[in-house]
């Protein structure tokens, strides 16, 4: 069964459990945000991943890192094959509005996170960035179409925060 995601939403996942994300019109995409539920400091890292990986987009069986350098999630699955992005945070919402609409998210439901300032930064779902021959980054839209999916697994307990780049676009299933 599978819910689709019209609004910012907040997911518990436990260590093991697989998330999928799925496309329902093209061109969907969303910010991702996480963080351990035993330390909402341990929190999803682009950067250590990005260290780790030594690329920008990870691919099916990947692991990404906290800001512990711990695995965190382990990308399952992707179709298209390179459908995150580590780069440009920004890309479908600005950092600090959507740190305040998550954050109180979070607050409404009795969810421990972090603050407004210690906010992570995100990760983006069905988007590429591109860099120019003369080193600028360039971010486009995967155009996705309906039907593709980035499953993840959890490696810890945790929060998955998602907030969509569209109404109706992207559904997710436990």
């Amino acid at each position: 069964m599978s819910t689709v995601i019209n609004k910012p939403v907040l997911l518990k996942a436990t260590a093991g459990e697989q998330v999928t994300l799925e496309v329902k019109s093209a061109g969907a995409g969303a910010a991702l945000f996480a963080w351990a539920t035993a330390d909402c400091y341990e929190q999803l890292s682009d950067a250590y991943t990005f260290m780790e990986l030594r690329k920008v987009s990870p691919e099916a069986g990947d692991v990404l890192y906290s800001t512990l350098r711990r695995p965190f999630l382990t990308l399952a699955a992707s179709s298209p094959p390179r459908a995150i992005d580590l780069l440009l945070h920004d890309r479908w919402h600005e950092r600090p509005k959507s740190a305040s609409i998550l954050w109180d998210i979070a607050r409404d439901q009795g969810i421990v996170s972090p603050s407004v300032k210690d906010w992570p930064y995100a990760i983006n779902l069905f988007v590429s960035t591109r860099v120019t021959q003369s080193g600028d980054l360039v971010d486009e839209a995967l155009v996705a179409p309906a039907g593709s999916q980035i499953r993840l697994a959890a490696r810890v307990d945790m929060i998955l925060a998602l907030l969509p780049a569209r109404d109706g676009s992207l559904s997710f299933a436990p």
